[in-house]
C-alpha cells in the first residue's frame, strides 16, 4: 500500500512507481469515481498528434472493444471493419484533433 498526501489544492502526487506500473504520463487524464467512499482512478486513452504512447492506448481500448463486441457475434463484415479499423491505428493511419471544430473542417474538407 502506498500513502500520498493532499495538498493545498485537493492535489494528490501519484508515486513514479505507481504511474510506471499501470503506464500512466504526465499530462493523461484519469477518470475518478467514487463508490463507497472509496476513490478509484482509471486512466483514459488521449489521442495526442504524434503520440506512440497515445496510440498504444487506442489499440488496447479497440482490441477490448473488439472482444466485447465479438462476443456479441459480429457479422463477417463487422469483424473486417474491427481488424481494418485495429490494423489503422496500429500503424498511425488515423488523424487527430486539438477540437471538434477542426475535426468537422476536415469531413467537410
Amino acid at each position: 500500500m502506498t500513502v500520498v498526501k493532499v495538498g493545498k489544492r485537493r492535489q494528490v502526487v501519484l508515486p513514479l512507481k505507481v504511474c510506471q506500473k499501470i503506464g500512466i504520463d504526465e499530462g493523461q487524464y484519469l477518470e475518478v469515481t467514487v463508490k463507497n467512499r472509496t476513490i478509484i482512478m482509471k486512466p483514459k486513452a488521449s489521442i495526442k498528434k504524434n503520440s506512440t504512447t497515445a496510440k498504444t492506448d487506442l489499440v488496447s481500448i479497440w482490441r477490448e472493444r473488439a472482444k466485447k463486441m465479438k462476443s456479441s457475434k459480429l457479422s463477417k463484415e463487422g469483424e473486417r471493419m474491427v481488424a481494418e479499423a485495429l490494423k489503422d491505428i496500429e500503424t498511425g493511419h488515423f488523424k487527430a484533433f486539438d477540437n471538434v471544430e477542426d475535426l468537422i473542417r476536415d469531413l467537410k474538407a
